[in-house]
Parts: C-alpha cells; sequence; structure tokens
C-alpha cells in the first residue's frame, strides 16, 4: 500500500490529471430532488471521484480526483473533519490519501519502507493509527508525522509479525495482535495480545483467543470505528430504527422488508427474497432522515420514501464504493 493528494476549488493539476471540480461526474446520474431532506452525503467513485452530493438539489461537486482503477479503502474520523481513503493503481495498492472536509485539501500519507493497512482513526480524531507487519504507525493528521510502535520485545521477523492494530476505547493505549510460527517449516502460528501504554510506552499482554481470532477482536475494549453507511445492512439484516425512533425497518419471516410504526403498524417497502448465494435479497443500512430509509436491495442501495410511498436507486455500485453523511 502506498499514498497521495489534492485540493478542492482550485484548478490543480497533477501530473497528467486535472481537477474538474465544475464537470458533472458520470457516476452522479438519477433524480435524487424528491428525496426531501437537507444532507451533505460523501462518497467515493470507483474511480478515484472524493465527493460531495447536496441534498434534495442532488448538486455534486468532485473534491479530488485519482487515477484509480478501483477504491479499496475508506475511513472517517470521529469528527467526521476527516476522510481517509485508498485505491488501486495500475494493478497494486496505491498511497493513502487524507481529505480536510473543513479546510478542502487533500494530502498524500507519508508512504512506510513496508505496507501499511486499514488507518483507522483515535477517539480524538487527531492520529491515525495503521499497521504493517514490523510495527503500529501513529500519524499525526496534522503534521503527517509518524510514530512507530515496534512489536512488543522478544518477538522479531521472520518468526513474528503483527496480524493487527487498534485504539483502546479512551484513546491512551494501541492494542497489537501478534502472530508467531510454530516453527519456519509449518504454516501454523500462535496468537499474542498486548497493550501499549501511550504515556509509559510500556507494554502489557493482554488475552485473545487462538481459536478465534474474530471473537479476539470483538472482546478487546477497542474504540469503535464510525460507520460508512454504504457499508451497513449486512447478511443478517440487523433491525433500523429511525432517528426519532418513529419507524422501525426489520426482514419478515416471509423475507420482506417493512417499517412499522410504534403502534405495530406495518408498511411494505419491498417484497425481498431469499437465495442460497445472496441472502436476504433487501436490507435495510440507515435513514438519511426520519422519512427516507436507505437499503439495500440485490446489492444495489435504494432510498424508500415513507411520505412518498416510493423507492429508487440511491447510488449505482458499479460506479460508487462508499458514500456517508
Amino acid at each position: 500500500m502506498r499514498f497521495g493528494t489534492l485540493i478542492l476549488g482550485i484548478s490543480l493539476l497533477l501530473p497528467g490529471y486535472a481537477l474538474a471540480c465544475d464537470d458533472a461526474p458520470k457516476f452522479n446520474k438519477g433524480d435524487r430532488t424528491w428525496i426531501k431532506t437537507d444532507l451533505t452525503v460523501y462518497g467515493l467513485s470507483k474511480k478515484g471521484q472524493l465527493f460531495e452530493m447536496q441534498l434534495p438539489s442532488g448538486k455534486t461537486q468532485v473534491l479530488a480526483t485519482h487515477p484509480f482503477s478501483s477504491a479499496r479503502y475508506l475511513g472517517i474520523s470521529p469528527d467526521r473533519r476527516y476522510v481517509v481513503y485508498q485505491g488501486e493503481v495500475g494493478g497494486d495498492d496505491g498511497p493513502y490519501y487524507l481529505y480536510d472536509i473543513k479546510s478542502k485539501t487533500d494530502r498524500v500519507v507519508p508512504d512506510s519502507a513496508e505496507d501499511s493497512y486499514r488507518p483507522v482513526f483515535s477517539p480524538s480524531s487527531g492520529k491515525m493509527l495503521r499497521y504493517t507487519s514490523s510495527a503500529a504507525l501513529m500519524t499525526d493528521v496534522t503534521s503527517l508525522e509518524s510514530d512507530a510502535i515496534s512489536l512488543p520485545p522478544g518477538f522479531s521477523d521472520p518468526m513474528s509479525w503483527l496480524l493487527e492494530a487498534d485504539w483502546s476505547q479512551a484513546g491512551d493505549a494501541v492494542y497489537l495482535t501478534v502472530a508467531t510460527r510454530k516453527s519456519m517449516s509449518t504454516a501454523a502460528y500462535d496468537l499474542s495480545g498486548y497493550a501499549y501504554d501511550l504515556k509509559t510506552r510500556q507494554y502489557t499482554q493482554i488475552d485473545v483467543h487462538e481459536q478465534d481470532y474474530s471473537r479476539a477482536v470483538k472482546e478487546l475494549p477497542t474504540f469503535e470505528q464510525p460507520r460508512i453507511q454504504s457499508q451497513e445492512g449486512g447478511a443478517g439484516g440487523a433491525d433500523k430504527t429511525s432517528p426519532s425512533g418513529r419507524w422501525a425497518a426489520s426482514i419478515q419471516k416471509d423475507h420482506s422488508l417493512v417499517i412499522k410504526d410504534s403502534s405495530g403498524k406495518s408498511v411494505l417497502v419491498d417484497k425481498g427474497g431469499d437465495s442460497f448465494c445472496e441472502g436476504e435479497a433487501a436490507v435495510p443500512m440507515a435513514w438519511l432522515s426520519d422519512d427516507y430509509l436507505l437499503f439495500r436491495l440485490h446489492d444495489i442501495p435504494n432510498v424508500y420514501g415513507v411520505k412518498e410511498g416510493k423507492k429508487k436507486v440511491f447510488f449505482d455500485p458499479r460506479e460508487v464504493e462508499f458514500f456517508f453523511w
């Protein structure tokens, strides 16, 4: 993985690329003026356009553009000011970029000697944490300078490598999960967990579940990153309650998607369906406001208007990879 830069509102030229902020992006198809809610939606197209769209007008502005063949990653800071994102360039993972919504600037995150993975923001939004096989990197969002947290004492390449790094809930420690080969002749490995205190710079061993790595991640008291609405709505289709609590969207036993009010009155959103490969066909994702439900229908994000009683495609997933508000 590697990293890059951009700025909004200025006709900035990069080698061979131009910011066409006034051009209508090709992915912004369809009418959204019927969605009567005041909301700014941010997104990243598969081809590397970071954009903002105003509802209900649907007016869209490209904030930054990069020559991605596909979008790979996007994360947002808890204060909703910073966006970190990455795409594939020339068949390889490209650089990470950090966009500042407040100052409208886009900067490349300096590369590391090794590929780095999954930048996540601290609870204060002041730092990003990513990791390589041999260290966790804390990057200041203002200066973009990084401090490295090495593997705990007693661990070293090639027998050990860093498998995961997360912030503590208070942001005062970093949790490290280290994998260690049982021997050089086997692919089997053991897991060890450590908490690195940022003030004392001391490592404290913590428990992880070797048989189920996913459990280890869930049970550690890590800081939960802000959710990206485009990534919501998994196979389970968890219930989604509207902001005021007036409506609750849920999947019924017949696989239909409905919304119900507090009295139990239900409204059919979509008949849905179920298949072995796809799972539930219609899955609630999030509410844009109390009157508009975002739901996934056959992997395509749709919006249902409660008052209008109609639904339309929100973004074409072949064009837009991530979006949030």
